[in-house]
Parts: structure tokens; C-alpha cells; sequence
């Protein structure tokens, strides 16, 4: 298993597991008490980008109850709709006022055309972990960078990589 394999079945996953279990046999532990990680992917979507928004940085399960109230408000997540909300509301429903302002940021980008998944994608995985720290609060899209968006989230939707139990790459 490479340093930077990308997980995209399940046998990848069990095998990332039991290198992990070969480096450190105490982790047995915790899978026997939790079972495997689900493996995680991301497709390329406005829907799957707040959603990486909303898991940073707090538990899965509390991204999870947070992410049940803002499908119930925002699907199917048409990006004028999601633009159009207030801070205010998406603060109602869980998110930060941080997050509530890349919500309305991220999907502001897409509504104008400014953000095409594919070609950013394209772009993120050529950055991969090199992004200078001067765009590391930002993600490139036509017209420069797309605020509020970090290095991590960037890297993720990107490589479409899953995190481990929560974290990224």
C-alpha cells in the first residue's frame, strides 16, 4: 500500500487496514470494537462539497444530524437556492457562521458558472498537497480562487479521496 494510494474499493480499504494493523497491532482493537471505517467517496457536486464542509472539523455523527437538518431545508441543493439562503438560516439548521458563509460562497460560484467540479478536480489533484500557504484558505476557480474552501476540503474533492474516521488526507 502506497503513502498516497487513493481507497476506492473496499478491498483498498482492508488492505490499507491491515498495514495499518502491521505497523500498529493495538489498533486491532478498535476495529474489533467499531468494525471498518465505511469507505467515503465524494462525487463531484456542490451537494458532496457542503457536505465536506459541514463534517470538518466535528464528529461524523454530529455532521451527520447537522447534514439531516440541511437536506431537509436544501435538497436537491440547486445552487441559486442554497446562494439565496441567509447566514442566519443556515445557522439555524447546525453550521458556524464560517461555514454558513461558505455555503452561500460555494454555492454563489457555481450558480455564476465560476466553479466546474471536473476541471477543478483536474486542478486540485496537479496541486495535490503542494498548495502554497497563500491559497490554502482558497480554491482555484475561473476568476481566481473561491474563498472560505481549505487546502483539506480542496485536496478531498480533488482526489476524491475518503478521510480516515473522519479526518482527510
Amino acid at each position: 500500500m502506497g503513502k498516497n494510494q487513493i481507497l476506492a474499493t473496499d478491498d483498498d480499504l482492508a488492505a490499507a487496514i491491515a498495514a495499518l494493523l502491521a505497523i500498529e497491532p493495538r489498533f486491532q482493537a478498535v476495529i474489533d470494537m467499531h468494525g471498518h471505517p465505511p469507505l467515503r467517496r465524494d462525487e463531484a457536486s456542490l451537494k458532496a462539497l457542503l457536505r465536506i464542509i459541514t463534517d470538518q472539523l466535528i464528529s461524523l455523527k454530529a455532521g451527520a444530524a447537522i447534514w439531516s437538518r440541511l437536506e431537509n431545508h436544501l435538497a436537491p441543493f440547486d445552487p441559486a437556492f442554497v446562494a439565496a439562503a441567509s447566514e442566519d438560516h443556515l445557522m439555524s439548521l447546525g453550521l458556524s457562521r464560517a461555514k454558513a458563509r461558505s455555503f452561500i460562497a460555494v454555492a454563489d460560484t457555481v450558480a455564476s458558472g465560476k466553479l466546474d467540479f471536473t476541471r477543478t478536480r483536474a486542478a486540485g489533484c496537479r496541486i495535490g498537497s503542494q498548495i502554497p500557504d497563500r491559497a490554502a484558505r482558497h480554491w482555484p476557480v475561473d476568476g481566481g480562487y473561491l474563498p472560505s474552501v481549505g487546502a483539506w476540503a480542496c485536496r478531498r474533492m480533488a482526489r476524491r479521496r475518503p478521510g480516515p474516521a473522519g479526518c482527510g488526507p
